[in-house]
């Protein structure tokens, strides 16, 4: 494929007005030449633009370029590094440590396992970086097998314990029914009233 040197021209151009680093200038340029016509020149037009809106963050308005405000991030997964290492290896580079833990080896508790942007990756300052911090091996799977035979237990213990207060509940009103049963025997007593019927001896009298 033919190269395209008003591209690779234009770019170098845009680039170095942008003031982007060295490396970012030659992939613009190289990436341009080989994309012919208008979209090659649209390569370092959005590259400078994403140079400024990364750099111009932190210039302050000093007129710096916009390199001086990435930095890049440090290896904290060689090594076997400690998490709490790790922190401190990117707070030096003005970086943040974003810790996550993830299962794995119990070998690997505490340890840094993984991370995100990987090394040597360049990226504004003040960057969140998350760790990956080993948590050991995962819990047990709790199956669905599990769950239902848990859950019908507790419904059976619920209903043995319900059924028991039932019973309580029972055995004390029929305790309280019984004994005003017995007291209202004692109403019989009235048929004594029958001896008014001796009054008949009266009519006995009024013959007389």
């Amino acid at each position: 494929m033919a190269l395209d040197g008003l591209n690779a021209a234009a770019a170098a151009a845009i680039l170095s007005q942008a003031k982007v680093d060295s490396a970012t200038k030659t992939r613009g340029v190289i990436v341009s030449a080989f994309v012919p016509g208008p979209l090659g020149l649209a390569v370092p037009v959005i590259m400078a633009r994403n140079a400024r809106s990364l750099g111009g963050a932190g210039g302050g308005g000093g007129g710096g370029t916009p390199g001086t405000n990435l930095v890049m991030v440090p290896d904290v997964v060689t090594g076997h590094i400690k998490a709490g290492a790790a922190t401190d290896m990117l707070t030096a580079k003005r970086l943040v440590a974003d810790p996550e833990p993830t299962f794995g080896d119990d070998a690997d508790i505490g340890f840094v396992v993984a991370q995100d942007p990987p090394a040597a990756t360049r990226v504004p300052l003040d960057s969140e970086v998350t760790i990956f911090v080993g948590a050991g091996k995962p819990p047990p799977d709790t199956t669905d097998t599990d769950l239902d035979k848990d859950l019908t237990n507790k419904i059976a213990q619920a209903v043995t314990t319900l059924t028991a207060k039932l019973d309580e509940i029972e055995n004390k009103i029929s305790a309280m029914g019984g004994g005003s049963g017995a007291t209202g025997a004692t109403g019989a007593t009235g048929a004594t009233g029958a001896t008014g019927s001796t009054g008949a001896t009266g009519d006995t009298g009024g013959k007389k």
